[in-house]
């Protein structure tokens, strides 16, 4: 049915947005308010295991967030999210 699908697609990209707009603040991302929002893991949702190898976003108790370097290299990190 196209309007699951469009369902499906709207909720991602509510999905993306919410991670990026949260990437621009120094806090970062909550991963349990993330969690209580859309019901899954930012984790699972994102292949973030590059962007954090790369040492451009790391994780910090319950926050997903930019380091030094991904400040500095914020538009590419952003990329991924749009």
């Amino acid at each position: 049915n196209n309007d699951i699908i469009k369902n499906e697609i709207d909720v991602m990209e509510e999905k993306r947005e919410f991670f990026w707009l949260g990437l621009r603040k120094i806090a970062g991302v909550s991963i349990t308010l993330y969690m209580k929002r859309f019901n899954s893991n930012p984790l699972d949702d994102f292949a973030i295991d590059k962007l954090i190898e790369l040492k451009l976003l790391e994780i910090k108790n319950d926050r997903i967030l930019l380091t030094r370097l991904g400040l500095d290299h914020g538009n590419y990190v952003f990329s991924f999210f749009v």
